[in-house]
């Protein structure tokens, strides 16, 4: 019960809910049920009867409160129905797509909470376990695992979004660097933005109708494993500067008149194996057609090399007379450049010179 001024009594006086045989009947004809509404009978004056919303203002009483909740409920709703939840969200650091962070363990639980429903798993071998979800608007989502740590997310969209998504992602990352086709540099195959926690490539179809944006992550236990298990060699050293000028008289006495042929080859390298210096040299995107080798030995001034085209590989043996005597470091590279390009293996042809 509780103490309230009454004014029709005009006097505090006692209001509690009144109880009576229709209640009881109610009661038992709903097996019970029906003591669920017993909270919202009104409370009423004992003396005249007079219901408490009618002796004190309504906000006083149970209904503001009521009133606060549908509201709260009504806002909350009216933010879910017209807020944008389909953007694709990037953090630095650490890079995220779509909300996900590297290594996470129930990335499950999170595409399921973003809206993605499973259609299957399956193991690829290695260790490795593909995910396959779909959302609304032919949007699919495919997490990559190993040993169920989070390495790459491939977010196919077909709704057009694409011109908004390459302006998001520029506005976090920077300008994408752009990557074309290797024989058309006309034809470009995806922006991308690289960062310390991994790659992000976005690609649009041919129609304009959508694209699919993948971030691959870079670090954790998988990096960790392929350092272990494949160790990279290390850098063999540079070609002295000083060795430089007998390096380039042995290129020209080895190729004569080719000699030309190998300078237009734009792709160069240079490394030292002992005392062999190791020059390569190739056609960018063409390497396997448009070659070219020679080694010096740096300690005796014998020199021998190697061109190759489409069809075969010409070995120059130089001052070594015989393909037995060519150093290690040589044959290595013409084995190579053998079994690379179509045909394979190419047709070798041994050139001899005057010594």
């Amino acid at each position: 019960m509780e103490m309230i001024l009454c004014p029709n009594c005009n006097k505090l006086t006692g209001y509690k809910r009144v109880i009576g045989f229709g209640t009881l009947f109610a009661v038992v004809l709903t097996a019970g049920l029906w003591l669920l509404t017993l909270p919202f009978y009104p409370k009423r004056c004992i003396t005249c009867g007079l219901a408490k919303s009618e002796s004190v203002p309504w906000y006083r009483t149970w209904r503001f409160g009521f009133v606060l909740v549908l509201g709260a409920v009504g806002l909350g709703t009216a933010i879910y129905k017209f807020s944008p939840r389909h953007t694709l969200s990037l953090t630095t650091p650490p890079i995220a797509l779509l909300g996900f962070q590297q290594g996470t363990r129930d990335a499950g639980l999170h595409t399921t909470a973003i809206g993605f429903r499973l259609k299957g798993c399956e193991d690829k071998g290695d260790d490795f376990r593909y995910c396959h979800y779909a959302r609304e608007q032919d949007e699919t989502l495919s997490l990559i695992f190993w040993r169920d740590e989070l390495q790459t997310i491939e977010y196919d969209f077909g709704i057009r979004r694409y011109d908004s998504l390459r302006k998001e992602l520029s506005a976090k990352y920077g300008k994408p660097q752009a990557v074309y086709e290797p024989h058309d540099p006309t034809s470009k195959l995806s922006d991308d933005w690289i960062s310390e926690g991994g790659d992000i490539s976005l690609i649009e179809v041919a129609d304009r109708s959508g694209g699919v944006a993948t971030l691959s992550f870079r670090g954790g236990k998988f990096d960790e494993f392929m350092k272990k298990t494949y160790p990279i060699p290390p850098k063999p050293p540079d070609i002295p500067s000083q060795a430089l000028p007998e390096v380039k008289k042995a290129e020209q006495r080895l190729f004569g008149e080719k000699t030309a042929d190998v300078e237009a080859l734009e792709v160069t390298s240079e490394a030292v194996q002992g005392t062999i210096a190791v020059t390569t040299r190739c056609k960018a995107h063409f390497c396997s057609d448009h070659y070219a080798v020679w080694t010096v030995d740096l300690s005796t001034g014998e020199a021998a090399g190697a061109l190759a085209d489409e069809s075969e590989v010409a070995v120059y043996l130089g001052d070594y007379g015989s393909a037995e005597n060519l150093p290690p470091a040589l044959l290595s590279e013409i084995q190579q450049q053998r079994e690379e390009g179509i045909p394979s293996p190419k047709r070798i042809r041994y050139v001899s010179q005057p010594r």
